[in-house]
């Protein structure tokens, strides 16, 4: 077993939290329960919040990718050949994590529930796409039965049913696979700019239920979730901080990617917040948001 060293830097965390080539298979229903592809939520979500994704999905090229530094920290620590692994994009959305993955050579299948993330993907990525997009749920992929080397599941993982999704985590991992759960979330700490816009929409819309503190909640747990069935171990953290230089647009296209405000308020409303948020980065000279990557891994 590989020793992994507790490492930090100004950008960069590793820690191990825990002791710590096949071809691509054709796609299957596969799951221990439940239809894949159900374009509903599996738990106590209002249903229009598939319709809002819809909605989302045309802003989505907008959206901040992962830390590079993390994705290279995972491909070394996984050790797997992209030329003969087997990768699995969950909750893919239009496949930004998947076309990351693809530029480093991995092929495999992205998984999505709603049509129109699946849609705008195929447009984005186009045919020559290595990755096979699949109409499925993190509960429920519709995979076949060992069928993925690496399953990754980036900014979702607080959307579904933890069980059931570390369940078919298990159930369609090749043995000696690996799952990582990721997120990247804007440093609220460091960022003036950000901080200055949550004020405001606090300011105008009070209490509502926000996506990123429903991911910090599950977060807080997620070490135990990812090892809850007992087939999947030595969980291993990485994180890195990094600055995402970006135009006013594409700044607020990020805001328009999101479905948690609108959800919540309605379409006029949010024309309003997103009318003050442009209002605030106005006198902004540069937009340089900070984020933070965070991600866990176990391995079968």
């Amino acid at each position: 077993m590989r020793d992994w060293v507790f490492s930090i830097n100004t950008s960069l965390v590793i820690a191990s939290l825990s002791p710590a080539g096949q071809p691509r298979l054709p796609c299957e229903l596969g799951c221990k329960s439940g239809q894949a592809g159900e374009e509903i939520l599996t738990h106590d979500f209002k249903d229009e919040t598939w319709s809002r994704f819809s909605v989302a999905s045309r802003y989505y090229k907008n959206r901040v990718p992962l830390s590079d530094n993390v994705i290279s920290c995972l491909v070394r620590y996984t050790e797997l050949h992209a030329e003969n692994a087997v990768v699995a994009d969950i909750g893919a959305g239009t496949g930004l994590l998947a076309s990351t993955l693809a530029n480093r050579g991995f092929r495999g299948y992205a998984v999505e529930p709603n049509a129109s993330m699946r849609a705008e993907g195929e447009r984005i990525h186009g045919r020559d796409f290595s990755f096979q997009w699949v109409n499925g749920t993190a509960e429920c992929t519709g995979l076949k039965h060992e069928a993925v080397d690496w399953i990754c599941m980036a900014n979702a993982f607080h959307w579904v049913d933890a069980s059931e999704a570390v369940g078919e985590f298990q159930r369609v991992l090749s043995p000696g696979g690996y799952a990582s759960v990721i997120w990247v979330l804007p440093d609220f700490t460091n960022d003036p700019l950000r901080t200055c816009i949550e004020a405001k929409i606090e300011e105008m819309e009070p209490g509502l239920d926000r996506a990123y503190r429903r991911a910090l909640e599950v977060m807080e747990n997620v070490e135990a979730s990812l090892q809850s069935s007992g087939s999947l171990h030595d969980c291993i953290y990485i994180a890195s901080d990094h600055t995402v230089h970006m135009e006013k647009l594409r700044y607020i296209n990020v805001f328009r990617s999101v479905q948690d405000i609108p959800n919540q308020i309605g379409p006029s409303r949010w024309a309003r917040v997103l009318a003050a948020i442009e209002d605030v980065i106005s006198l902004a000279d540069e937009i340089a948001p900070l984020y933070r990557t965070y991600s866990w891994t176990v391995r079968k």
